[in-house]
């Protein structure tokens, strides 16, 4: 699913869309992989490298074990709705 152009939103922050849908995947508890929040947001891999590059530094995600997955680092709850189509095209 791909975000709609928010080209008539100048407060709109597309970077932190992007990294809420991310951090929406770890809803569940799940520990997840590039490829699986590369699927399932739509967003290239790089990006979504970084996504987690920065919510790993910043507590949000740890590494799982065996490092190549992240989930919800201890004292963190996402309660963020999978659907907003309010923001999809």
């Amino acid at each position: 699913m791909k975000m709609k152009s928010q080209s008539g939103e100048p407060y709109f922050v597309s970077a932190l869309a992007r990294g809420l849908e991310v951090l929406s995947c770890f809803s569940d508890g799940t520990a997840l992989g590039m490829a699986e929040l590369a699927g399932t947001t739509n967003i290239p891999a790089s990006t979504v490298w970084r996504i987690c590059f920065t919510l790993e530094k910043c507590g949000y995600i740890v590494k799982a074990e065996g490092g190549s997955k992240w989930h919800v680092a201890p004292g963190v709850t996402v309660n963020i709705p999978r659907d907003r189509s309010n923001l999809r095209d």
